[in-house]
């Protein structure tokens, strides 16, 4: 059998160094469950002797019942043989009412050769919660929290950092060498986020948990964001002593959902300009008809005044004001009209100026704009619609500048001809000819916090709902699309200055611009009896087209729908010399009536006027044959001239209208 002198002094191999007072050696007589406690032990940390459990199984009632498993489970290892000793650390209740750490290891001793289980069991209890061992446990959990990659700080009451885990080592780029010692918050960039680092402290010590998202900076530069929880730190007595804040990186999230808000956003911004354009489109048409009856009946009675008549001064403002009217719902047009892109060799300098006059009826009258073209520019590839709107986005942005102010808006061309590349940050583009476009203004300037990102989408500085962040960020796009480059200069006080660097052209000179209007008082070319069909859903237009070509001696009628012209036709056939029709009608357009008469083979010519159509183009009408179009609003002398040249055989299919080129005809 196994006396207790050699069971005590097989626990005395396994207990820990350092035992001191605050340990107990026992053996436990596995047969009779006495547990008994070796060398008259006076005390056990807070236990006295005649406090001990005198059974084993009396541990139960004041071992803390979450440790128990893991105790019992020690224990019938040991006995059954699979480890040769146990090793376990668990709570028990002192007589106090404190919960005390201890730690229990031993071995079993067992007889000689046959015998499998155990008669007896011995081993020492050790006091943990005091002395070397706390440090002991301090130190192991530090390693435990140096293994988390999560980012660990704590922190005193005042921010003062006296733990740094490596996880918020690599997080924020400090190592703990640099923050321990110093305030959280003294690494951070701007008095606002400083600010909030001492509210998000203030809170948890109030609250006991802070919970946030936000946006922070690596040592390096680098903007992150993380999702943070900061919470009370207490001492034993529930005092709270500091904070400890846990901290997540999430950019690679929030940097995928501004992704997703992003397109959102563009395909709702692409939508919208749909939907203007659509809009544009119905206005223009319903506006180019007053127009078109304001302009007609304008000539007809400056024609009826004489070339002396007392009210022809006026008649002829009037004329200029509607010219006017009419080409600035062409450019509106221009400017919304959904669809592809076309790239061809045009002129910066017509763009740009025919631009100016759109920009002008945008901005208040205390806003100056200047245009300095340099003469003989080379053309320039590029899309006019595109380029319209960078100058637009550019002078909606320096009209927000002065807004409340008297100022100047200037544009000025020039030849620029680089033998280095030229800086456009962020980016750099090739040296070689190129048409520099400088549009300036002498407004506030811009703040240089906010000069890097100017271009950066959604970004704006404008309070919400008086701006989108879109406007420059399209500019660089568009521009950088065209293989050119734009860079900003601003001071403070002293205004904004854009320059664009499109490249010049190889191909030659741009595509010359449509004629200037005809003179008014010019000879109208004369119709020698020939009959003409009009046919326009607005009256008013059609009779002042009737009355003005009676005048110039056609036989005229007029019809206000496709279909009712068409079934007379067809009903009655009568001779047509032409048939000039409005596009956009109710029940049947002017292009489907032209299709319809040419499968009849009706072979007459045919003029379709329209100021909008997205169906109307110099191929739809080149694959019907024998197909003019002409564009709304048109003056009486432009419509005699076009009548005259395709009745003489002298005109082509297409004709451009007084104004800008017909939209749906380019």
């Amino acid at each position: 059998m196994v006396t207790s002198k050699e069971s005590y002094g097989a626990s005395q191999e396994t207990a820990p160094e350092s035992c001191g007072s605050a340990a107990a050696w026992w053996e436990w007589d596995l047969e009779t469950d006495a547990l008994n406690f070796l060398d008259g032990a006076k005390h056990f940390g807070a236990f006295p002797t005649i406090d001990l459990p005198s059974r084993a199984s009396d541990w139960a009632t004041v071992t803390h019942k979450d440790d128990i498993p893991e105790l019992t489970k020690a224990l019938t290892a040991c006995r059954d043989g699979r480890s040769e000793e146990f090793f376990c650390e668990h709570r028990v209740l002192a007589p106090n009412g404190e919960w005390r750490w201890i730690l229990n290891t031993g071995r079993a001793m067992r007889p000689g050769s046959g015998h499998t289980l155990p008669m007896m069991m011995s081993g020492v209890t050790v006091d943990v919660s005091i002395g070397q061992r706390r440090d002991e446990l301090l130190l192991r959990n530090a390693q435990m929290l140096s293994a988390v990659k999560q980012s660990i700080v704590c922190t005193d009451l005042s921010g003062i950092v006296n733990y740094w885990s490596e996880g918020a080592a690599e997080l924020y780029g400090w190592s703990a060498e640099e923050m321990l010692g110093k305030a959280f918050y003294s690494r951070m960039p701007t008095d606002e986020m400083r600010e909030h680092a001492k509210f998000r402290m203030r809170t948890a010590e109030k609250q006991g948990e802070y919970r946030h998202e936000r946006a922070d900076y690596r040592k390096d530069g680098t903007q992150i964001f993380v999702e943070s929880r900061v919470f009370a730190l207490r001492d034993v007595a529930g005092k709270v002593v500091g904070v400890i804040g846990t901290a997540y990186d999430i950019t690679a999230r929030k940097k995928a959902e501004q992704e997703r808000l992003q397109l959102e956003r563009q395909l709702l911004q692409t939508q919208k300009q749909e939907t203007i354009g659509t809009l544009a489109g119905g206005v223009a048409h319903e506006f180019n008809n007053l127009l078109a009856s304001i302009m007609g009946n304008t000539e007809l009675a400056m024609q009826a005044a004489g070339k002396e008549g007392p009210s022809l001064e006026y008649l002829e403002a009037a004329m200029e004001s509607s010219r006017r009217a009419r080409d600035l719902v062409q450019r509106i047009l221009s400017f919304s009209r959904p669809g592809s892109h076309q790239n061809h060799a045009c002129s910066l300098s017509q763009i740009t100026e025919n631009s100016i006059k759109l920009i002008r009826a945008t901005l208040p009258a205390t806003v100056e704009i200047e245009f300095a073209p340099q003469p003989g520019l080379p053309a320039v590839i590029a899309d006019p619609d595109q380029m319209q709107q960078v100058l637009m986005n550019l002078a909606a942005n320096a009209g927000y500048a002065l807004r409340n102010r008297r100022g100047h808006l200037r544009f000025e061309l020039s030849r620029f001809v680089a033998t280095a590349p030229i800086p456009c940050p962020p980016d750099v583009i090739a040296s070689g000819t190129y048409v520099r476009l400088v549009v300036s203004d002498d407004g506030p300037g811009i703040d240089p916090v906010h000069l890097p990102r100017i271009f950066d989408p959604f970004y704006t500085t404008k309070p919400v709902g008086e701006g989108s962040g879109l406007g420059l960020s399209i500019v660089q796009s568009i521009v950088k699309g065209h293989g050119g480059g734009i860079d900003v200069q601003s001071t403070a006080g002293a205004g904004t200055r854009f320059t664009i660097y499109m490249p010049a052209s190889k191909e030659g000179a741009p595509r010359p611009e449509i004629p200037a209007t005809q003179v008014p008082h010019k000879p109208m070319k004369r119709g020698s009896g020939q009959r003409i069909v009009i046919i326009d859903d607005d009256v008013s237009v059609g009779r002042v087209m009737q009355i003005a070509l009676r005048r110039l001696g056609y036989e005229v009628s007029l019809y206000d729908a496709a279909d009712q012209f068409y079934g007379e036709f067809s009903a009655n056939p009568f001779k047509v010399d032409l048939l000039l029709t409005d596009q956009t009608m109710a029940r049947m357009t002017g292009l489907g009536l032209a299709k319809l008469l040419r499968s009849e083979k009706h072979a007459f010519p045919i003029v379709v006027a329209s100021g909008f159509s997205f169906e109307l183009s110099e191929e739809s009408a080149a694959s019907i044959g024998g197909v003019t179009l002409i564009g709304k609003p048109f003056e009486i002398s432009t419509l005699a001239e076009v009548l005259h040249g395709i009745l003489e055989g002298q005109r082509g299919p297409l004709v451009p209208s007084d104004g800008p080129v017909l939209d749906g005809a380019r």
